[in-house]
């Protein structure tokens, strides 16, 4: 496995491609999308990024088939694009379906929304997933680094839970990184610098809100940061935007 090098000097860059809902889809159309994740995966290896997400967007409940497309397409990027650190995610609040996933695939990290705490999102209540994934890892030797979002902007805590709070859950639980992210840039950063504070020797990655004009302001706050939609023009991914975004986090 590629190092992510999490907890090391180095800012880690990843992106995020999100797939079409498997939803109806099969055979040729599940071709197609793998090989559009693949072109989008060596965009991102082409322009320095350290690791890229495969983010499965099937809404409803947990599938079969969304672990199985999901795992053959992120298992067929890994082996297709050298030199790129390659991660799972899912739409769904499943843990152990996110692992099993990232182990089927041999993907190196994985991005788990609802952590710690319980929320209400559209699919209902959700409770956070961190012990059962953290039991998951163990059981099944799965050999990835776990990514945890700290408050999860999909959905709306039940009960009170500070950010000082949820991340030490989260670190107690046993995580390689916490994810923060606020409904815009500025609490984006006031977020970041507060968790930074707090454990300042805990890895923490910027969730959203990143911009290619600010990629370096983002990243001397915190230790790593996870990017997509500005990297792209209109719905496809744009190179020239990658290599801008990559130039200006690390001049």
């Amino acid at each position: 496995m590629l190092s992510l090098q999490v907890n090391s000097e180095k800012k880690l860059i990843l992106g995020s491609i999100q797939l079409p809902s498997f939803l109806g889809k099969s055979g040729k159309e599940i071709e197609m999308i793998a090989g559009k994740a693949r072109k989008a995966a060596s965009l991102f290896a082409e322009a320095g990024f350290d690791g890229v997400f495969i983010q499965d967007t099937t809404p409803g409940e947990l599938s079969l088939d969304t672990i199985s497309n999901l795992a053959a397409i992120t298992r067929h990027v890994r082996d297709s694009v050298p030199g790129i650190a390659i991660g799972s995610q899912m739409e769904c609040d499943n843990a152990e379906a996110i692992l099993s996933t990232a182990k089927a695939a041999s993907a190196e990290m994985v991005r788990i929304k609802n952590f710690v705490g319980a929320s209400v999102r559209n699919s209902g209540i959700i409770n956070g997933q961190g012990p059962e994934a953290i039991r998951y890892r163990i059981e099944h030797k799965v050999e990835t680094a776990i990514f945890s979002d700290i408050f999860n902007l999909t959905g709306v805590p039940l009960g009170p839970l500070s950010l000082k709070k949820a991340c030490s859950m989260a670190l107690k639980l046993g995580v390689e990184g916490l994810i923060i992210c606020g409904p815009d840039y500025d609490s984006t950063v006031q977020m970041l610098k507060e968790v930074k504070s707090y454990f300042p020797d805990a890895f923490v990655l910027c969730g959203g809100n990143a911009t290619i004009d600010k990629a370096r302001e983002m990243l001397d706050i915190c230790d790593g940061v996870i990017v997509s939609s500005c990297l792209k023009t209109g719905s496809e991914f744009d190179a020239a935007k990658m290599s801008r975004f990559i130039s200006n986090a690390r001049p």
